[in-house]
C-alpha cells in the first residue's frame, strides 16, 4: 500500500472517530469526507463535512415548482442557513443549557423561535452537527438535478448541477 492511501486511511479514521453520536443523525465516511443526514434538524438535504468546509446543500429538481420558470429557494430554506450560522458564530461548545437561557431572547427575536431544549431530539441533533462542523467554512450549496435545461436561478448559493436521465419512473441512477 503506498504512502498517499495510508495517509488517506488514516485521516478517514481520524474523521470518523472524531464524529459526536446522537440518536438520529447518520453519518457516511469515505476518503476525506464524510456525509451527515439528520432529518430531525432544519430539514437540510445533506450536510457534507470535509477536513476544510462544511457544505449544507439544498437540493431541487426539473420538477420543483418554478413560477416564470425561475427557480429561487423559499424562504424557510435561505432561513435553516442564516440559522446555522447564528449558531456556529454564538456558541462556544459549553452547557447547552447555559447557552439556551443567555442567548434564547436573541434568537427568538431574531428568528421568531426558541432555541431547543438540551434533552430533546432537535437539540441533541443540533449539538452533534455543530460539534461536527465547528471550525470549517460554511458553504451554501444548491443541488439541482435536471434532465434537459437549465432554468435561471436566481440564489447567492454555490450552484452544483447534474443532468440525468428518468430510470424507473424519476430515480437518478449515480454511478461512482
Amino acid at each position: 500500500m503506498d504512502m498517499q492511501n495510508k495517509d488517506r486511511i488514516r485521516n478517514q479514521r481520524e474523521i470518523h472517530a472524531s464524529l459526536p453520536v446522537s440518536r438520529g443523525v447518520c453519518w457516511t465516511v469515505s476518503g476525506d469526507f464524510c456525509l451527515a443526514f439528520a432529518p430531525n434538524y432544519g430539514e437540510f438535504d445533506a450536510i457534507v463535512v470535509s477536513p476544510g468546509a462544511a457544505y449544507l446543500i439544498e437540493s431541487k429538481w426539473d420538477k420543483s415548482n418554478m413560477p416564470n420558470e425561475v427557480l429561487e429557494l423559499k424562504r424557510a430554506q435561505m432561513l435553516r442557513h442564516e440559522i446555522l450560522a447564528w449558531y456556529i458564530e454564538n456558541w462556544a461548545e459549553g452547557d447547552w443549557d447555559e447557552f439556551r437561557r443567555s442567548h434564547n431572547q436573541v434568537f427568538e427575536q431574531k428568528f421568531g423561535k426558541a432555541i431547543p431544549p438540551s434533552q430533546s431530539l432537535l437539540g441533541q441533533n443540533l449539538r452533534t452537527i455543530l460539534t461536527a462542523i465547528r471550525g470549517r467554512k460554511l458553504r451554501n450549496v444548491l443541488l439541482y438535478f435536471y434532465t434537459h435545461q437549465l432554468p435561471k436561478m436566481v440564489t447567492d448559493f454555490e450552484i452544483v448541477t447534474i443532468q440525468y436521465e428518468p430510470k424507473l419512473g424519476n430515480f437518478v441512477e449515480i454511478v461512482v
